[in-house]
């Protein structure tokens, strides 16, 4: 391959992607736009639990794993009686 038939350095790379301003600006409505930012916010949203557990308290955390506890164990046994009574029905 010689010199002449070698491409520049930046049309050699693949776009994998396209930029945000190369594509067609669409007119949104305003109603549009606030469902999509209240969306945004939803899907950003976190849980005081999830605050508690990837909290610097060791308070929080601590509150976070007995809560945590308590509710896989009564979980646990809802399980266990909900198995005993489709075992008893059936």
């Amino acid at each position: 391959m010689s010199k002449k038939d070698s491409k520049p350095a930046d049309q050699k790379i693949q776009v994998l992607y396209k930029k945000e301003s190369s594509l067609p600006k669409r007119n949104i409505s305003p109603a549009q736009l606030k469902r999509k930012e209240e969306a945004l916010k939803r899907a950003t949203k976190t849980s005081p639990l999830m605050k508690w557990k990837n909290s610097d308290s060791f308070f929080y955390r601590g509150l976070y794993k007995i809560i945590n506890g308590i509710w896989i164990g009564v979980v646990a046994v809802g399980s266990f009686i909900a198995w005993l009574i489709s075992f008893f029905l059936f």
